[in-house]
């Protein structure tokens, strides 16, 4: 079964951002006064987070430099130049002749920022290592460095904002150790251009810090370096699903207060819930990471995510018992736990988790034991999945508290009893699979449910009538009760569903004949299966009339025993197949 992810929601992150001009990283345009022939400079020191004015001087003058450092590289009051600081001055820029300007002031030995400057013409490496660790040689360490040497070429300003280095090289790694060169789209990266402006699929708050990353189905392929985590600490957001990323959740990953972490279908392996994953409980509150190779068990201390609405962990390989502690997670509302390895019994605690939604835990074969009474808890529960469990015991009368449910899945466990009559309050149900268990009793009455579109209650031990209400539902398409004890006739009204696509009863202890229909009745029929019953009589005109139209598929049981007549009679061209029934009553 497909992830439920793409009907929950559309991701945002799919998109590429859009570029954001940041007020404090333009250049600001030159200014000057005018300049006489051989004019003096000032000699006052301007303000260092400013560009330098110059004033209109004499033809060929020089100006200081007029980029402007981010905010988070200003130098601050303290660190001014005292006045006795001698400025060279230059030649004055276009207008006048022999104009002196000024030359930028020294920057202040912390950067702005508390962190050590950057010599452009020292040893970079050594400056990286000291953030981030040694750096072989042949490793996507060594790329992003060499690149990053290649970036702050001539880059006086720049090599003064450690921010600036250690974001960028950060980004560089990641873009070296996932196959940068192969990804879909690579606009902006690596260029000389802020990565808060042209990278694709970064996005960074009003002081250039990097909070989203956002690279979804984009052909990443390798690791996810911890130096990502390392350099930028400012993450809330990272969303690169539907890509071939291996190996471990890196180290460092809890630096950052982030409050969506969306790796799904990638090959990530080994533990997801490492220490550091622990250091998010107070931030986290959306984890993607449904269809990797996570093994080991959800741990008791699941319960620390206070703040978690969404966990998505289906198609791993998880294992152990869900914890009781699952529930304590007093915001959840989607829970997907489905296609791992679980074993033992649904917690009763799941009934705590009031504000859930979509709860997903189908397809975990070791798991047993029942449904909890205290399902019926979960007032806001919209989808129920718990097919493929190996499930026992009836199913609780409690659920007729789920007045928002909209799907129940059940199907192919060991479901004893009677549905409970309480299903009918369910009004607002679209989905309701309870196949292949050893339900018995009659077909709950759901006419009330006008919404419902399928309803499959076939291979069980359902042993009531068919109820003429089932074919007045507006909605219903599938209509599948096949391999059940029925007995009694099919309703005249069967015909009355002008919705219904497919009716399987085969497989029953059904009598008398098919009552004949009016078009435009069943108008949407595709395929209708009685077969394997004790039905008797002729194939009505009006039903072998719609063999013309959609009916794909007529099977009743039509095949002649040997020096007998067939138990029902198939005009020629009607039914598309033929079987042996259990002899007409």
């Amino acid at each position: 079964m497909p992830s439920p992810k793409g009907a929950c929601m559309a991701k945002e992150a799919s998109k590429t951002p859009k570029s954001k001009s940041s007020k404090s990283s333009k250049t600001p345009k030159s200014k000057g006064g005018k300049g006489g022939k051989g004019g003096k400079g000032s000699s006052k020191a301007p303000k260092a987070s400013k560009a330098n004015k110059r004033g209109k001087g004499g033809k060929g003058g020089t100006n200081a430099s007029s980029s402007k450092s981010p905010k988070s590289s200003k130098t601050p009051k303290s660190s001014k130049s005292p006045k006795s600081t001698k400025y060279h001055g230059g030649k004055g820029g276009k207008g006048g002749k022999g104009g002196k300007g000024h030359n930028a002031p020294t920057p202040s030995p912390d950067g702005g920022n508390g962190k050590p400057t950057v010599d452009c013409t020292g040893n970079l490496r050594s400056i990286v290592e000291a953030i981030f660790g040694n750096i072989s040689s042949g490793t996507y360490q060594e790329d992003a460095l060499v690149w990053l040497q290649s970036d702050l070429k001539d880059n006086v300003v720049k090599c003064n904002d450690s921010s600036y280095i250690t974001q960028r090289y950060a980004l560089a790694t990641l873009h070296y150790s996932t196959g940068g060169s192969n990804w879909i789209n690579t606009n902006g990266w690596l260029g000389r251009g802020d990565e808060c402006d042209s990278w694709f699929g970064v996005i960074c708050d009003d002081n250039n810090q990097v909070t989203k990353l956002a690279l979804p189905t984009n052909n990443l392929t390798g690791i996810l370096p911890e130096e990502l985590f390392a350099g930028i600490t400012t993450f809330t957001s990272i969303e690169i699903f539907s890509n071939n990323l291996s190996g471990g959740i890196p180290s460092g990953i809890g630096n950052s207060p982030l409050r969506v972490l969306d790796i799904e279908k990638n090959n990530f392996s080994g533990n997801l819930f490492i220490e550091e994953i622990f250091d998010l409980s107070g931030s986290l509150e959306e984890l993607f990471a449904s269809f990797n190779g996570f093994t080991g068990s959800i741990p008791s201390r699941i319960s620390k995510f206070e703040n978690l609405k969404s966990l998505w962990l289906a198609r791993n390989e998880f294992s152990g018992a869900i914890p009781t502690q699952i529930g304590a997670l007093s915001s959840m509302e989607r829970l997907y736990l489905y296609g791992n390895k679980f074993d033992g019994q649904i917690p009763t605690e799941i009934g705590n988790l009031s504000k859930l939604r979509k709860l997903h835990l189908y397809s975990n074969t070791n798991m047993s034991g029942p449904i909890p009474a205290s399902i019926g808890n979960l007032g806001k529960l919209e989808d129920l999945e718990l097919d493929t469990m190996g499930l026992t015991g009836n199913i609780p009368d409690s659920i007729q508290n789920l007045s928002e449910l909209k799907t129940i899945r059940a199907f192919e466990n060991d479901l004893t009893g009677a549905i409970p009559a309480e299903i009918r309050k369910l009004k607002k149900l679209v989905t309701v699979e309870l196949h292949n268990n050893s339900l018995n009793g009659d077909i709950p009455d759901l006419s009330e449910s006008t919404n419902l579109k399928r309803l499959d209650l076939s291979s069980n031990e359902l042993n009531g009538q068919l109820d003429a209400k089932l074919f007045e539902m507006p909605n219903l398409r599938l209509l599948y009760l096949f391999e059940n004890k029925l007995i009694g006739g099919i309703p005249v009204n069967f015909g009355g569903s002008t919705s219904l696509r497919d009716i399987y009863l085969y497989d029953n202890l059904l009598t008398g004949e098919i009552p004949d229909v009016i078009d435009p009745s069943l108008s949407n029929l595709e395929e209708l299966i009685v077969s394997q019953n004790k039905i008797g009589g002729v194939v009505p005109s009006g039903i072998c009339g719609f063999r013309s139209t959609n009916l794909d598929t007529l099977r009743v049981d039509c095949t002649p025993l040997s020096g007998q007549p067939p138990q029902v009679v198939c005009a020629q061209n009607c039914c598309t197949s033929c079987r042996i029934g259990k002899g007409a009553a």
